[in-house]
């Protein structure tokens, strides 16, 4: 079992792959990564790459309101009673995963699901993007 949400290996695949690619293919003009987090290897690790190039793009993530990870980045502390269901699917979590660095995090933004399921729509009929729900909140928050 890889066990990708406490496994350092899944952020630092992150850092030493995706953040770099991102950083070349942009050249080295990041201004904005936003990512939504579940393990929380991709946002804090794609993000900490351009910040430790001497550039400080803002990285900014969504959350579903149910998840831990919005009163954690803001408080420190995880309050079980906001725990709820929520169905957007792959992201957010019920737990803090040892991957993410919210150090990292520049601004956490919650979102519920009607307005992740409306923003799929907008995408499809807009745009022709068929996103799924985890995607759409990242369109929302820039």
């Amino acid at each position: 079992m890889i066990n990708q949400y406490d496994n350092p290996k899944n952020a630092e695949a992150h850092y030493l792959t995706s953040g770099p690619e991102i950083w070349r293919k942009m050249g080295g003009k990041v201004d904005y990564f936003v990512a939504s987090g579940s393990t929380g290897g991709t946002v804090s690790s794609v993000g900490r790459y351009p910040k430790e190039q001497n550039f400080d793009p803002k990285v900014l993530m969504p959350d579903p309101i149910g998840s831990t990870y919005y009163t954690y980045f803001k408080t420190g502390q995880i309050d079980e009673s906001e725990i709820v269901l929520y169905q957007v699917e792959g992201i957010g979590e019920d737990h803090i995963a040892q991957c993410i660095d919210f150090t990292v995090i520049d601004k956490m933004v919650q979102f519920n699901d009607d307005d992740a399921f409306t923003m799929t729509r907008r995408l499809a009929a807009s745009e022709g993007i068929l996103a799924g729900g985890s995607s759409a909140p990242i369109c929302s928050v820039a």
